[in-house]
């Protein structure tokens, strides 16, 4: 008879026995399922393969837009609307895989035109097409996207397409392309115009990377393409419009007009006017014209029609709007005057002391049109004196005051005066005004406004009420004479002081340049000397974006 214990180790041999089975089991069921479904899945057709390359383009095209449109409002991105370099040639493999040059380390310092989408830039896995591989992008440097990372641009709904893309010129911005599997032509006989006999199934993927490896016919000499079924060129594309570009950006430009160029216009009113020239205003708005030739000048009482922001392309003392000095007077005890003198850069005031002593002139200063600019002066910083000949101080300014007239010349005229150190007889004194400065081209919230020549795609509106000539209350509880927006998130509609329409890109029933606002603005925006204005929902017949102020959401104040 067995004893208990050997009966015990009996058991477990069984059991364990049993459990190997069970997995031998298990396994082989495993492997022949596998093996069978194996053998019952079909090999790729090549429609799977187009099917899987289309979404991929458009998978592609929707990531660019959206990182454009999510860049566009950065509040410190410079040139909204701006497309990513793709990736330089050189980059594959390195740190740098996939991300859009110019990279500084490793050193991609320069944008190549044409080269592999920028996924990693995008935020997205990187996208292949039916053959597994990766997209490729082309797009225009300087113009779109950046040379290098000092290349400035200008960009905004006039910036025309600039890549020629079945056969037109300047049709698109960019191009994606799907690249397919390598080609070899080298045997295939003569190639049709614009093709090229190729063999890219040798050294495809030795870096740096060489387009032609990659990409036939136009698409490899930049003329890009479509590309149908054709022994010559397997890429598939997909393009990106000036058009597609803006409309991605709207929303962002309107953002950042609400939230930066608006409340800038409003210190200018409320703080900037008050310590250039002693008074509060708004400038008065240039009549409007076509805006690409309107000469960004305001005219005396027109309250709506274009920004008068002549000094992006001006110097304040040149054109129609002229805000140099004009003229100039001084007076003082115990001084002789020599006379006040204007230059493109400076107001120069000379005098003699006959007493010595203690002195303080007077000194007053005209300029015209400030009425109808936005010009600021400092008389902390744009006023020095120098005593025979010695070095310019910034002089000690007491009793400053300033006025600007509403009509006429728009004249600013400031006077003040300045403490003079204890003086000798016959002392030479040079008081020196440098001349007003444009005050938004100084301001960081309206760089990218003004470099950019949106002012040039928007509409200025502002009430009587805040002019250098007023008339009319614009506060609680009374509104008089104050501007209306339409379905904008404020508390009160009918309580503008300024409104701004960034005026969208050209749409099919409109005609550019001209000279009739109907062309730019669409709906109640068009009817101009209402004060009325509307901020709808976007449609195909209705892309304006209104920005205000006052502006406020539930207890969030913007200006």
């Amino acid at each position: 008879m067995s004893s208990p214990a050997n009966r015990s180790c009996a058991g477990r041999r069984t059991q364990r026995g049993a459990a190997l089975i069970l997995f031998a089991t298990v396994l082989i069921l495993g492997v022949a399922w596998f093996t069978v479904g194996a053998l019952g899945k079909a090999a790729p057709t090549t429609a799977d393969r187009e099917t899987k390359t289309g979404l991929a383009l458009s998978t592609a095209k929707k990531a660019l837009l959206a990182y454009v449109a999510q860049k566009a409002a950065d509040p410190t991105e410079n040139y909204p609307g701006r497309l990513p370099c793709p990736e330089s040639l050189g980059q594959p493999g390195t740190s740098a895989d996939g991300v859009a040059a110019p990279v500084v380390s490793p050193s991609f310092p320069t944008c190549s035109s044409v080269g592999r989408l920028p996924w990693e830039t995008l935020g997205v896995d990187q996208i292949r097409d039916g053959y597994g591989e990766p997209l490729w992008y082309a797009v225009t440097t300087g113009t779109w996207a950046l040379v290098t990372s000092g290349t400035t641009l200008t960009i905004n709904p006039g910036t025309a397409n600039t890549i020629t893309y079945n056969g037109t010129a300047n049709a698109v911005v960019a191009v994606i392309i799907a690249p397919g599997p390598a080609l070899n032509t080298l045997s295939a006989g003569t190639p049709p115009a614009g093709c090229s006999n190729v063999n890219q199934q040798t050294n495809r993927y030795a870096v740096p990377y060489v387009a032609t490896k990659f990409l036939e016919c136009g698409n490899a000499t930049g003329s890009y393409t479509t590309a149908g079924t054709s022994p010559w060129s397997n890429d598939r594309t997909i393009s990106i419009t000036a058009t597609e570009v803006m409309d991605a950006i709207a929303g962002a430009i309107a953002d950042r007009m609400q939230r930066q160029v608006a409340p800038a216009l409003n210190d200018w009113r409320t703080t900037t006017s008050v310590s250039s020239w002693g008074e509060s205003f708004m400038p008065y708005a240039s009549t409007f014209t076509a805006p690409l030739s309107n000469n960004m000048c305001g005219n005396s009482g027109v309250t709506e029609g274009m920004m008068p922001t002549i000094a992006t392309t001006l110097s304040v003392s040149s054109g129609t709007c002229d805000t140099s000095w004009a003229s100039g007077s001084a007076s003082g005890f115990g001084l002789t005057f020599g006379g006040c003198t204007s230059t493109s850069t400076r107001l120069r005031c000379s005098f003699t002391a006959l007493l010595g002593g203690l002195l303080t002139p007077t000194i007053t200063a005209t300029a015209h049109n400030v009425a109808y600019t936005f010009r600021k002066f400092d008389p902390s910083s744009q006023i020095t004196v120098q005593i025979n000949g010695g070095t310019q101080t910034a002089a000690v300014i007491q009793n400053f005051s300033g006025s600007v007239s509403g009509s006429g010349n728009g004249d600013g005229t400031i006077s003040f005066q300045v403490k003079l150190p204890t003086l000798s007889i016959f002392d030479s004194i040079r008081i020196r005004i440098t001349q007003p400065v444009d005050a938004l081209l100084a301001d960081s919230r309206t760089d990218w406004f003004l470099s950019n020549s949106w002012d040039r795609y928007t509409y200025y509106s502002v009430s009587q009420t805040v002019t250098a000539n007023p008339s009319g209350i614009c506060s609680a509880p009374v509104y008089t004479n104050c501007l209306t927006v339409n379905g904008i998130g404020s508390t009160n509609s009918n309580d503008k002081r300024i409104v701004l329409v960034y005026m969208g890109r050209q749409l099919s029933t409109q005609t550019w340049p001209s000279a009739s606002v109907t062309n730019y603005m669409e709906g109640i925006n068009a009817a101009t000397g209402t004060g009325i204005y509307a901020s709808s929902i976007v449609t195909s017949a209705f892309n304006d974006r209104v920005g205000a102020c006052p502006f406020s959401y539930g207890t969030v104040t913007i200006c």
